[in-house]
């Protein structure tokens, strides 16, 4: 039997957050490039490029028009250490560096159309 899935489940959108594109419902958490805020606060992304609701889908020209998705910041870490090597053969050459990236932990609250 197949159970049948509530409305909100069906609304999400793709939103471009920090050169890349995710795919966000009500409820998920994300970790994105830093973005300016306190722990707590709210902020809106309105780089919507696609919204669906149950039965509508809006695809924007590149962007939708008045559509945005609030989030909640809930903390500012930092990614895992990525470690670089160089290497150049019979020459004595080697070369580490390494580096973690600033990130910030998001709930996605609401999506609006």
């Amino acid at each position: 039997m197949e159970k049948r899935k509530s409305i909100k489940e069906k609304i999400f959108a793709v939103v471009k957050v920090g050169g890349s594109q995710e795919l966000v419902k009500e409820g998920d958490i994300l970790e994105i490039p830093q973005v300016v805020g306190k722990e707590g606060s709210k902020f809106k992304m309105r780089d919507v490029l696609l919204v669906t609701t149950a039965d509508k889908l809006k695809i924007g020209t590149p962007f939708v028009a008045g559509a945005e998705v609030v989030s909640k910041i809930l903390a500012h870490t930092k990614e895992e250490k990525i470690e670089v090597r160089k290497f150049r053969a019979k020459s004595r050459y080697r070369r580490k560096t390494s580096c973690r990236q600033p990130i910030t932990k998001i709930q996605v609250e609401k999506i609006t159309i």
